[in-house]
């Protein structure tokens, strides 16, 4: 099983006939099942943009906090399956249940796509996205000159 981590575009193609969505449905319906993770990729956009202020020493420590986090993830989520599995067969060798049923797969449910005419949804969702990362950077780089003009000891407001 992967975990597999997607932004709302991609929902969108599971749902949407468009360049794109059948591989979507694969992640979907692949076996052994995928987890699929949707990410607000506005907030980590943000942070990305973040990353062109940081040294070489602060990315390699970011790097090695995110690498700790993302194992205490996964060995959390690994640990709550063997709880769970355990769970069952102890509740199977007690006789309070008959069999250990597999949970339904709500992927596989059948799911009516719909057509749209025009420009594909999930690029119309890119472009917005990438407005708000521009107004994002232009808003920083407003930042970058006031705080320039601030340590040079000149008033901005003054030249505005």
């Amino acid at each position: 099983m992967a975990l597999i981590f997607t932004d709302s575009s991609a929902v969108v193609k599971r749902y949407v006939q468009e360049s794109g969505s059948a591989w979507v449905s694969g992640l979907f319906t692949a076996a052994p099942p995928n987890r699929v993770a949707i990410v607000s990729i506005t907030g980590v956009d943000a942070i990305i943009s973040q990353l062109d202020t940081l040294r070489l020493d602060e990315l390699l420590r970011l790097q090695d906090a995110i690498q700790q986090r993302l194992k205490l993830l996964l060995e959390a989520e690994k640990s709550q399956e063997e709880k769970e599995d355990a769970l069952d067969h102890a509740l199977l060798a007690a006789g309070l249940i008959t069999r250990i049923s597999v949970p339904r797969d709500p992927s596989k449910a059948e799911r009516r796509r719909i057509t749209v005419i025009g420009e594909p949804v999930s690029e119309t969702i890119m472009q917005e996205r990438r407005q708000r990362i521009n107004k994002m950077t232009i808003s920083l780089e407003t930042k970058f000159v006031c705080d320039r003009e601030l340590q040079k000891g000149t008033s901005y407001l003054a030249k505005i």
